[in-house]
């Protein structure tokens, strides 16, 4: 899993660093993808456009309200495959390193027995082969367990 940094179609930056301070659309302060991939970059100069979502975050840089935007790449994928006009004048310039995919996510108080059915079920659905077209169209390549631990690492 990684964020792509976007950019309009003819900006030329070589890296992230070079590309600010810049209006940054982010579609939340809580994303993972959208906000955690820059964050480390932002310094007080760059100007933060909260979107409310990564379609709405290309079509600000698209428009020229933003600058840049940090897009997760399932979904600049799954635009570009289903309406990839909502793409042109925008250009890839950089991506995040890689991260733990994203989650599946329940309730805190789920009982550790539910957890490892749910588990199993969702790793069942990726081993299931009349399930093999739906996953290549949802760019979903394997699952594994990962440590909640894990995750609290990448969010520090």
């Amino acid at each position: 899993y990684r964020s792509l940094f976007i950019a309009r179609t003819g900006a030329i930056y070589e890296n992230l660093s070079a590309a600010l301070p810049a209006r940054i659309a982010l579609n939340g302060m809580d994303s993972f993808s959208g906000w955690r991939g820059v964050r480390d970059f932002v310094d007080g100069s760059s100007d933060l456009v909260v979107s409310g979502s990564h379609a709405k975050s290309i079509a600000l840089v698209r428009e020229g309200r933003a600058d840049i935007a940090a897009i997760d790449c399932v979904t600049h994928a799954l635009i570009s495959d289903v309406e990839p006009e909502r793409l042109v004048g925008t250009q890839v310039f950089e991506q995040s390193p890689p991260a733990p995919g994203l989650p599946y996510i329940t309730r805190a108080d789920l009982a550790e027995a539910d957890v490892k059915a749910m588990t199993r079920a969702v790793k069942n659905a990726f081993e299931d082969s009349t399930l093999a077209a739906a996953r290549r169209s949802l760019r979903l390549a394997g699952f594994v367990f990962v440590p909640l631990s894990q995750y609290v690492r990448a969010m520090t």
